[in-house]
């Protein structure tokens, strides 16, 4: 079994400290930070009524994809890059599954909540721009 890891793919494993579904925001590019290939990234978490950590910068419903099955949104406060090596080789391993593609629609909320979330992580804004320093979109 192979993987590829591709801007607009979703997979499913260990997040922090407990398993999310993972967007994969961006093409591989080479990130000098790590010295590594690196791929975008931004974890979904369920919606809790009055939670501080919600974030409505995008929000995901039932339908939008197969995993969501309930109110969820998109975690900016934690998006990094991953080492792109490194997640495939989980994938194959099955330390993490594949979860296809967000649909266009719903992947183009998801790449808008970006530059809406106020709590965009540090890293993930810095790798941002040097994606657009490189002539790469978002």
């Amino acid at each position: 079994m192979s993987y590829t890891a591709i801007r607009g793919g979703t997979v499913y494993g260990v997040s922090g400290f407990s398993d999310h579904l993972i967007i994969l925001c961006s093409e591989p590019m080479f990130y000098r930070v790590t010295g590594t290939k690196a791929i975008l990234s931004v974890n979904v978490s369920s919606w809790y009524e009055f939670s501080p950590s919600n974030d409505d910068s995008c929000i995901l419903n039932v339908g939008d994809h197969d995993f969501i099955k309930h109110k969820s949104f998109c975690l900016y406060q934690r998006a990094i890059p991953l080492n792109v090596l490194k997640l495939e080789d989980r994938v194959v391993k099955g330390e993490m599954k594949d979860y296809g593609m967000l649909k266009p629609e719903v992947f183009e909320r998801v790449i808008a909540g970006f530059r809406k979330s106020p709590v965009l992580s540090r890293e993930a804004a810095n790798f941002i721009q040097l994606m657009e320093k490189n002539g790469l979109k978002l």
